[in-house]
């Protein structure tokens, strides 16, 4: 997994004891907390599959264009040079 173009802000991911997380798991998961921290970029969301499923109490998005969305919002997916 390429990670040099994420940018990655929450990386110190605290675990259970007991749990160790592969390099790959730490990536996805720093990944989705920058996400739920409100630092979304298409390269983080690169990482998820094109058919990925985003589900909320709120909403259902099934595939790239309909969760991209859920995080990076609509106007922002038509520039994509805004984001970092």
């Amino acid at each position: 997994m390429t990670t040099g173009n994420l940018k990655l802000e929450s990386t110190n991911v605290k675990t259970a004891p007991g749990v160790d997380l592969s390099n790959d798991q730490k990536t996805l998961v720093s990944s989705v907390l920058d996400l739920f921290a409100g630092r979304p970029s298409l390269e983080k969301m690169a990482l998820w599959r094109d058919d990925g499923v985003f589900q909320d109490p709120i909403t259902i998005a099934q595939g790239r264009k309909q969760y991209e969305a859920q995080w990076v919002g609509v106007e922002l997916l038509h520039d994509r040079s805004r984001l970092t």
